[in-house]
């Protein structure tokens, strides 16, 4: 090999190692702050299926909702009566329904995007909550970690595709309306899909829809056991 071959592949082999240095430096630009201003965030989450709506819990300030990943942000506490948000937890199969855990407050349920909170802490006894993991199969059941206490579950009450604990006419309604195409699989008030199939035909049609009424009026027991139902 020629001195001058030497020289060129020396100088090619540098260029490269600067690029990549390069590229490394871009890559790991640092972090930038975006916000918001509502108090220490203690809590963040995601939106799985529009992934530039994000959603921060405060020590505070409640729960603040970006659109824009970030940009911008405007607060969504309605309803929230606690507002030191310290956990945060987005249903992966319908992610209109989130769910706060607060400071001494306990949990809040929003199932319209945050825009309005219902409290739902029946059953638990520490209203201190510090993180949430929701059941990927049947996504309303719902586990909530609180401080020195324990575990609490809110498990999934089959029939209950709108979230609101019971089984009831509502349910049904709502059942039957999404068989003839007036209501979204997944979308509120039809916020809980995965609990329709009371009637294990592997579907969810208006013969759901005719259990959950019965049940109401006491015609038959509500205590149903569930096939999962996915959205098509």
């Amino acid at each position: 090999m020629q001195p001058h071959d030497r020289w060129l592949n020396a100088a090619s082999a540098l260029v490269i190692v600067a690029l990549t240095v390069l590229a490394a430096r871009e890559a790991h630009a640092g972090w930038t702050a975006i916000g918001p201003e509502g108090g220490d965030v203690s809590a963040l989450a995601i939106n799985p299926a529009a992934p530039s709506t994000l959603y921060a819990g405060t020590q505070g300030g409640g729960v603040f909702e970006s659109t824009n990943a970030g940009a911008n942000w405007t607060a969504v506490s309605t309803g929230l009566t606690n507002t030191k948000v310290s956990a945060l937890a987005i249903d992966p199969t319908t992610p209109s329904t989130l769910y706060a855990g607060t400071d001494g407050g306990g949990v809040f349920q929003s199932t319209n995007g945050g825009t309005s909170w219902t409290a739902i802490n029946t059953g638990l006894t520490n209203l201190s909550v510090h993180t949430f993991a929701i059941n990927p199969v049947t996504p309303s059941t719902v586990y909530a970690g609180t401080n020195g206490d324990s575990v609490f579950v809110l498990p999934a009450v089959c029939g209950d595709v709108n979230g609101d604990g019971v089984v009831n006419i509502g349910d049904a309604l709502i059942t039957a309306q999404y068989d003839v195409g007036l209501r979204t699989c997944g979308l509120a008030p039809f916020s809980h899909p995965e609990v329709c199939d009371v009637n294990h035909d592997g579907a969810c049609n208006i013969g759901d829809a005719l259990k959950m009424a019965q049940c109401d009026v006491g015609l038959i027991s509500c205590a149903f056991t569930c096939t999962p139902f996915s959205c098509p």
